[in-house]
């Protein structure tokens, strides 16, 4: 399984939703997350069909992401809690 995980920051977010989104694509990279910190904190969790990304999932909150048959369980709101 290879996955691609991206967080968003102010300097990246255009290159992370356009520039990244494509190149990975292209590398072949079956799954691609972005996870943005921003209140609320979220995850876009995108799969490779056919040479582009579809959004398999928006996720706020507690994300249960299907990942090659595992589920995968994150906190989102624990990324950023101090």
């Amino acid at each position: 399984m290879r996955l691609a995980v991206e967080i968003l920051s102010t300097g990246t977010r255009r290159v992370d939703r356009v520039l990244k989104f494509s190149e990975y694509a292209e590398g072949g990279i079956p799954r691609y997350w972005i996870v943005d910190l921003d209140a609320p904190t979220s995850l876009l969790a995108y799969v490779l069909v056919n040479g582009n990304y579809e959004l398999s999932g928006a996720h706020i909150g507690e994300a249960s992401v299907d990942v090659d048959g595992r589920r995968v369980s994150i906190d989102l709101p624990a990324l950023t809690r101090r």
